[in-house]
C-alpha cells in the first residue's frame, strides 16, 4: 500500500512539473508539494524504523519470558524438593524424640509412638496420646452420642487407623487395655440397657474394643475395663463434665504368662459394682455382651 502511495504521488509531483513546464502551475505551488512527498517520505522511513524497534523489543521480551518461566519451573522443583527434604528431617526429629522418650520410659517402640503422635495431631479434637502413660485418650462426646454405644463414623474412622497401627508388626507384642470413664450424671433415658455409669462405661469400652480387632488386632491381647465416675481427671460439675467423659487405650508390653497382671476372671464373665467394672474377652467372642439386667 505504501508503494501504491509512492508512485500516486510521484506521479502527482509529475504531473505538477509538467504543467508547471507550460506554464500551468507556480512554482511555489510545485515547491510546496515537493515538500510534502518529502515529508511523506521521511515519515514511512521513521515508521519503519519504530516498527523495526518494536518488534525487537518484542523479541527481547518474549526471550525474557521465557527465561523467566524456566527459572520459575526450576524454582518449583526445588521448593519441592526442600519440601521433601523438611518432612524428611521432621519424621527424623520425631523419630528421634520418640527414642529419647523410649530411654527415659522403656516401654513403646520408637515408630508406634510417632505413629500415635502423628494421629493425634491429625485429630486433636478427638483423641490426645500421652507417651509418659503410653496412653491414647478418646474424647467421649466425640466417640459416642450421649448415652449411647454406638461409635460415630467419625470416631470409627480414626480408631481404624489406631488399630492398623496396634496391628502392626512393631506393635505385635503390646497389650493392650481399654477403660472407659464417665462423669456422675446419673443414667436416665438409657438405664434398660446400661444400668449405672459403670456398665455404660464398660459398654463403651467394649465397642472401642470391637473396632480394634475388627480392623486387626489380636484379640489375645486386648482387655477392657469401666469405672464409670470414680475416676474423675477433675472434679465434676452440675450438669456433667466433658473431660471427665472418656475412653483411655494403655499400651504396655506383654506380660510374661507367669508374671500375668491380669485378674483371674472367667473369659467372657463380666463383674459390676459401684466402683469397677472388667470385661475380658476371648478370641472367639468379638460382640458386645447382651446389657447387664
Amino acid at each position: 500500500m505504501r508503494q501504491k502511495f509512492i508512485i500516486a504521488l510521484t506521479g502527482t509531483i509529475g504531473s505538477g512539473f509538467l504543467f508547471a513546464s507550460n506554464g500551468c502551475v507556480q512554482q511555489d505551488k510545485y515547491d510546496q508539494l515537493l515538500k510534502s512527498y518529502r515529508s511523506t517520505q521521511e515519515q514511512l522511513v521513521a515508521s519503519d524504523e519504530e516498527r523495526d524497534v518494536a518488534r525487537a523489543n518484542a523479541e527481547t521480551l518474549r526471550r525474557q519470558l521465557a527465561l523467566a518461566l524456566d527459572e520459575l519451573d526450576q524454582s518449583g522443583e526445588q521448593i519441592e524438593v526442600l519440601q521433601s527434604t523438611v518432612n524428611e528431617h521432621a519424621a527424623s526429629t520425631d523419630l528421634a524424640l520418640a527414642r529419647i522418650s523410649q530411654l527415659e520410659f522403656g516401654k513403646l517402640p520408637a515408630d508406634v509412638s510417632v505413629a500415635l503422635e502423628a494421629l493425634s495431631r491429625q485429630y486433636p479434637d478427638l483423641i490426645v496420646f500421652d507417651p509418659q502413660l503410653d496412653m491414647l485418650r478418646l474424647k467421649s462426646d466425640f466417640t459416642f452420642s450421649p448415652g449411647k454405644t454406638a461409635l460415630t463414623e467419625e470416631a470409627r474412622t480414626t480408631l481404624t487407623e489406631v488399630a492398623h497401627i496396634l496391628a502392626s508388626d512393631s506393635a505385635e507384642d503390646l497389650e493392650v487395655t481399654v477403660v472407659g470413664h464417665t462423669d456422675d450424671v446419673p443414667i436416665s433415658a438409657s438405664r434398660n440397657n446400661h444400668k449405672t455409669n459403670t456398665h455404660l462405661s464398660v459398654h463403651r469400652a467394649i465397642s472401642v474394643r470391637d473396632i480394634l480387632v475388627e480392623q486387626g488386632v489380636n484379640p489375645k491381647h486386648v482387655m477392657v475395663a469401666g469405672f464409670g465416675e470414680n475416676r474423675p481427671l477433675i472434679d465434676n460439675e452440675p450438669g456433667g463434665t466433658q473431660a471427665n467423659r472418656r475412653v483411655e487405650i494403655f499400651l504396655a508390653p506383654m506380660p510374661e504368662p507367669a508374671m500375668s497382671t491380669r485378674p483371674s476372671i472367667p473369659e467372657n464373665e463380666i463383674v459390676a459394682n459401684e466402683s469397677t467394672a472388667i470385661v475380658v474377652t476371648s478370641e472367639e467372642d468379638t460382640t458386645t455382651p447382651e446389657p447387664m439386667k
